[in-house]
């Protein structure tokens, strides 16, 4: 399913369930963009240790950043999902 995933970090995750809910296309002047969305639930409800160079942000706190159209559009669709 995660094709050529190497890092420690994900494998380390113990996971419950996971959920393809869809994918996005958005065509630009010079290429096509094809995303592919997944909702990961873990077993445990434990903290986690993000890794170095990244940033929690709880759902609620998402619009305050930007995000490129197509992740946009995804979290428009499925908001009711991050709440």
């Amino acid at each position: 399913m995660f094709k050529n995933i190497d890092s420690q970090w994900i494998k380390a995750l113990e996971i419950g369930s996971i959920k393809h809910l869809g994918e996005y296309r958005q065509t630009l002047t010079h290429q096509r963009i094809i995303a592919n969305f997944w909702k990961i639930n873990l077993s445990d409800k434990k903290i986690l240790n993000i890794p170095e160079g990244f940033l929690a942000v709880k759902p609620k706190k998402w619009r305050k950043f930007a995000f490129p159209k197509i992740i946009s559009l995804f979290f428009d669709d499925n908001n009711s999902i991050f709440k």
